[in-house]
């Protein structure tokens, strides 16, 4: 059993409180936690590398708990970057490391250490953004978004598109895909930028229709990430939170493909949900 496969069992009387672990992904790329400890690998779990960071800064929730559950888009682990948002008592910070986790260096981001129900964290060519809460009022979380070319220093993009908005991909230099939530018919609706969120387009996805306890329903709504592969723009769209399209116990989504990156067709249903260790 690999340790990328399913997070390695604790004595949980050790804990106080409780930790739940989660198997994670089959992936070749992807990070781990053992015994209060961050760890990422590069090569499907054979080779273990320490990310040295305070348990508290990385799994850390506002209610003095801890998740090792990161939020899904919140990092990023290649051999060329790899980066997690953390937080400490001076506000967020990126550690990343360019080299395949051999060093690592920290950047700080806001002296706000309030920690949002998701991140967005990208890497383009010659930029980095963050998508990240930055205060919680009656019960709303505000986000804004940073970029950064140096890793060093952040500016705020204050762009329209990006206002108020919290599911925010770069996929390259300037150009992103927002959720922007449905139109009338239930079409996802996603504003698509190439200037940082100063002008954009909106982009209309074709409602995904399935059968569901005998009812027609259009189960997908909205816009979580977006990425480019092969050539190609894949959106993926989940149910919201009161979604409750299930088979077989899985809770789907919807993935988009694009040949153009603005003309969108529905190809397939998906699961990318966390398995819990066991």
């Amino acid at each position: 059993m690999s340790p990328v496969q399913y997070q390695i069992r604790v004595d949980h009387t050790l804990r106080d409180p409780h930790t739940i672990q989660y198997a994670m992904a089959d992936e070749k790329e992807t990070y781990v936690f053992h015994d209060s400890k961050l760890y990422v690998t590069y090569d499907k779990g054979t080779t273990l590398l320490e990310v040295p960071v305070p348990y508290k800064d990385i799994a850390g929730t506002n209610n003095a708990l801890y998740n090792e559950l990161l939020p899904a888009h919140g990092y990023i682990v290649t051999k060329a970057f790899t980066a997690f948002i953390c937080y400490d008592d001076d506000g967020s910070y990126l550690l990343y490391s360019k080299d395949a986790g051999k060093n690592w260096n920290k950047s700080r981001i806001l002296p706000t250490s309030y920690r949002g129900e998701t991140l967005y964290l990208s890497k383009t060519e010659n930029s980095c953004y963050i998508t990240i809460a930055t205060d919680r009022s009656l019960g709303h979380e505000y986000y804004s978004t940073y970029k950064s070319t140096d890793l060093k220093t952040w500016s705020y993009l204050n762009g329209e598109a990006l206002q108020e908005k919290k599911n925010v991909s770069f996929v390259s230099d300037g150009t992103a895909y927002i959720g922007a939530g449905t139109d009338q018919n239930q079409n996802p609706l996603v504003y698509y930028t190439n200037d940082d969120g100063k002008t954009y387009t909106t982009l209309t996805l074709p409602a995904y229709e399935t059968e569901y306890v005998n009812n027609k329903i259009k189960p997908f709504i909205l816009m979580e990430y977006a990425y480019r592969k092969k050539g190609k723009t894949y959106i993926v769209v989940g149910q919201g939170n009161d979604g409750d399209y299930m088979r077989n116990n899985i809770r789907y989504k919807g993935l988009y493909e694009s040949d153009d990156g603005i003309t969108f067709r529905f190809k397939k249903e998906i699961d990318d949900s966390p398995k819990l260790a066991g």
